[in-house]
């Protein structure tokens, strides 16, 4: 029998009226942690040893969310969207500059990332993004931006032809650009700019 969702805004909403009481963040956390892990092994499936060190990092940063208490009202994708931007963060770390900044840099190239927050702020928005694709989409630029999958490994998965893959990115691409340039992201314009001026890629 499948359990029962948590009731994640009730959830967070404790953690931001007791942002200290270890007993409600940890109720938070618990139910959280499988939700999480599914969530970046699906995005990544190299170093676990990547994956755990990019969750204390991300429960780290929730710790600090509900204290600064700025915004309470969040549902549980942001904190998903965090979640991968640290495991962006480790993988940096550990193989320096990834290809997914070169997608930040080309589709949000209005964003300024000169700062840790702006650089922050950049791959939150592009991650949230990312979540709007449909999953073959989401599957493909995860597959070859963050885990650097082989050409060849990502035609098999997807069952198609090598040279195809390229196209296939480049739709997918183009899918997000779409979606950044949607009046939710208030981006709109600024997109078509990015988008004229990146058209020469």
């Amino acid at each position: 029998m499948r359990e029962a969702e948590p009731n994640w805004e009730a959830l967070i909403r404790d953690c931001f009226r007791h942002p200290k009481d270890e007993a409600v963040l940890g109720r938070f956390f618990e139910a959280l942690l499988h939700y999480l892990t599914a969530a970046l092994l699906a995005t990544y499936t190299g170093d676990r040893e990547i994956v755990r060190d990019a969750l204390q990092s991300a429960f780290l940063k929730y710790i600090n969310i509900f204290r600064k208490a700025e915004n309470r009202d969040l549902a549980i994708g942001y904190f998903v969207v965090v979640a991968k931007n640290c495991l962006i963060d480790e993988l940096r770390r550990h193989k320096g500059e990834i290809p997914i900044d070169e997608v930040a840099e080309t589709e949000l190239p209005y964003v300024q990332a000169s700062s840790e927050d702006g650089r922050e702020a950049r791959m939150t928005l592009l991650q949230y993004a990312m979540l709007q694709l449909d999953p073959r989409c989401q599957y493909v630029l995860e597959s070859y931006y963050i885990n650097e999958m082989k050409t060849a490994d990502l035609a098999e998965r997807l069952s198609i032809a090598p040279e195809s893959v390229p196209m296939i990115t480049k739709r997918c691409r183009e899918r997000l650009r779409q979606i950044l340039g949607e009046p939710r992201f208030g981006l709109g314009e600024a997109t078509k700019a990015g988008s004229s001026s990146s058209s020469g890629r």
